[in-house]
Order: C-alpha cells, then sequence, then structure tokens
C-alpha cells in the first residue's frame, strides 16, 4: 500500500523529466512479457513528441508515474467535411497501482482536455471495448476488409506502362499531394506523413516517372491506398505476386501467406466499387470505438445545424422541426455513425460516411 504517498495529476507530463517514466510504464504495461520488443515510443513517435506534450496525460504517486494515457487530435476530411478527432493511445496502470480509480481520473481528464482542443470526436481502437463504454465510448463506424489469394487476385486488372517500385525514394512530396487530392483521411504534414508511412512497406505505380497510384502494405494487409481505383487494383495484384514469388518453394504451400488483405472503408468507394464488381469475398468490421466529444459542433460541421441539442443527465434529446428522440451519448455514436440502424430519427441523413486509415489510428 502507498496510501502515505501524494497523488499528483491527472496533469501535463513534463516533457523534459517524465517522458521517460512514462514510456517505461507503456513498456512495462504494453511490451514486457509479450514477446515483443519495449519500442511503445518508437511505435509512436508523434504521439510521444514534445510538440503533444500536452495531450499526454499522466498521474503520479510520489515520483512514480502510475498512470498515463495519450491524446493525437488530427483533423479528418470526407469531401467537403472536416472533423477534429482525439485518438486515444495507451491507457495504462501500473500493475501494483491498480483498483484505485486512476484509470478513471485519467480518462475523464482526457476527455476534458480533447473538449480544450475542440475536438468533435475520440476513437480508439480497444481490445475489451467494454471499459470504455462506461465513459460513453462505442463501438461504430464501419470498414470493408477484402481477401485475395491466388484463386482471385487475377481478376484485378491488367495494366501496361505502369511501373512498379518498392519504397517511396524521393517521391514522398507525390503521394502526400495524390493522398490529399483524395480528399478522405486524415490531414498529414510532410514530416508526419513520412513517419507513418514507414510503419509499412510502400509500393509506388509509376508512369513516366511519376506517381500514379501507391499501397501501404503491413504483413499481409493493404492499409491505406490512393490512385485511380483501376490502377491501385493492378498495383495491389503486382504487389501480390511479387510478395507470394519470394516465398521459398516449400512454403508455397501456406495458403496464409498466399492471402492479401485490403482495408477499405465500408461505404462505396472507387476501389471498393471495383473490388464489388468482381464480387470479392470482404468482412465488415467496425471501425473502432468511439464517443462523441462535442455533438452541436459535430452537427454544425456535418451542416446539420436545423437539428438542436438537449441535454438532460444520462439522456440527450434531438429535435429536428416536429420530431424529437432522446438518446444516450453511447446511442449517439450508432445513430451518427451505425453501421446498426438504432432509430428512424435522420434516416435520410444518418449514419455519415467516415473513416480513418488504420496508419492515422493510434
Amino acid at each position: 500500500m502507498h496510501t502515505h504517498e501524494e497523488i499528483e495529476g491527472p496533469k501535463e507530463c513534463d516533457f523534459e523529466y517524465e517522458i521517460g517514466p512514462t514510456l517505461d510504464l507503456l513498456n512495462l504495461v504494453m511490451r514486457i512479457g509479450k514477446d515483443t520488443k519495449p519500442n511503445f515510443g518508437e511505435s509512436w513517435p508523434y504521439v510521444f513528441s514534445y510538440s503533444n506534450r500536452k495531450n499526454i496525460r499522466i498521474i503520479k504517486v510520489g515520483r512514480r508515474v502510475v498512470s498515463c494515457v495519450s491524446i493525437f487530435p488530427s483533423e479528418v476530411v470526407m469531401e467537403k467535411i472536416t472533423l477534429k478527432v482525439g485518438g486515444i493511445n495507451g491507457l495504462v496502470t501500473h500493475p501494483e497501482y491498480r483498483k484505485r480509480g486512476y484509470a478513471k481520473l485519467i480518462l475523464e481528464d482526457a476527455i476534458q482536455r480533447m473538449q480544450e482542443e475542440n475536438c468533435d470526436i475520440s476513437l480508439l481502437a480497444a481490445g475489451v471495448p467494454e471499459y470504455y463504454r462506461r465513459f460513453d465510448w462505442e463501438k461504430g463506424g464501419i470498414e470493408n476488409i477484402y481477401f485475395l489469394d491466388r484463386g482471385n487476385i487475377d481478376l484485378l486488372p491488367k495494366l501496361k506502362n505502369y511501373k512498379i517500385q518498392e519504397g517511396f525514394g524521393n517521391h514522398l512530396d507525390q503521394i502526400s499531394v495524390l493522398r490529399a487530392k483524395e480528399r478522405l483521411g486524415a490531414v498529414r504534414n510532410i514530416n508526419l506523413f513520412r513517419l507513418k508511412i514507414s510503419k509499412g512497406k510502400t509500393f509506388l505505380s509509376l508512369k513516366e516517372g511519376n506517381v500514379v497510384a501507391y499501397t501501404v502494405v503491413s504483413e499481409k494487409n493493404v492499409i491505406e491506398h490512393a490512385g485511380p481505383p483501376e490502377i491501385v487494383a493492378d498495383l495491389i495484384r503486382k504487389v501480390f505476386h511479387q510478395v507470394d514469388q519470394s516465398f521459398p518453394t516449400t512454403d508455397r504451400s501456406n495458403l496464409l501467406r498466399a492471402t492479401l488483405l485490403v482495408n477499405t472503408p465500408g461505404f462505396k468507394t472507387g476501389l471498393s466499387i471495383l473490388l464489388d464488381d468482381f464480387r470479392i469475398p470482404k468482412r465488415t468490421n467496425y471501425l473502432g470505438v468511439l464517443r462523441i466529444v462535442n455533438m452541436n459542433s459535430l452537427l454544425k460541421k456535418l451542416g446539420l445545424e436545423d437539428i438542436r441539442v438537449k441535454e438532460n443527465l444520462d439522456k440527450i434529446s434531438l429535435y429536428q422541426g416536429e420530431k424529437t428522440s432522446q438518446f444516450t451519448k453511447r446511442e449517439l455514436v450508432k445513430l451518427i455513425f451505425g453501421p446498426e440502424r438504432i432509430s428512424n430519427f435522420g434516416k435520410d441523413i444518418f449514419p455519415i460516411n467516415f473513416y480513418q486509415w488504420p496508419l492515422d489510428r493510434v
């Protein structure tokens, strides 16, 4: 027991003196003993950076960091809409200090911090979402994962005059421009783009030395792509064959190795339409665990200012003309982001299309 020691926080992490102990705690809980390197900070360098220091939240008991959570705010573009999303990263408490309410305190502090950052929503990838439901997070949003293997890969377009290149080389500016033109996903500056894209293997489709499409592959998953759908599909086909042929003959019977998964938004996009046309098998997943941070701001950015909001205890009432309906905060996630339809309120506008690429999730 440590009841005689003083509790400090939740508070901003002092980057000079407290970032080291904070990362030590994260590695202790999230890495050590799990057959992985103690590299939590290296995995998320942009989260644990000096510029993001105010969003690294900690609790100390005496001189020891005993609980922490980090927020990484980003602007996510969906055609004409831009939402500010607070990504939640690394909520942990030291094993010796659990069951004392520290995680609750620091998560409530994170919600307040996201409000200060003017976030509209929060997104996390929780393996055990039940804990976060206590704080009004809920599973929502949708993405598709398509399954490509040796039996269907050659259904994809076979295009000439496009050269495949592995690695982004000196083409990062072109890739960044190509992605920005699609207006789908988080806004990144060039340095952030480099850090994120380095998490996987990048493959380019080049024509006359210029980038016309790209994909990022992590293990056997295509986790990001941009460019005309036919060229992206041709590139994915070439990547599959290049990777497949690299396996030794003795391993080529391993069907798991001969599978490539392609992540796309759960709504219609150029590539998903193409893959659906070929009836490529797919699995539909929740995008993640979402929480609405500022309902009024969210509705305004969605162009739905005619919907009025009134909060009363644990229920929120929505009014649109003569229509009204009550929801919990978790139900609002389902209403706005789906995929389930929980109400006929706003059935012509909800759920909205929203997506964040795997590389942008923290």
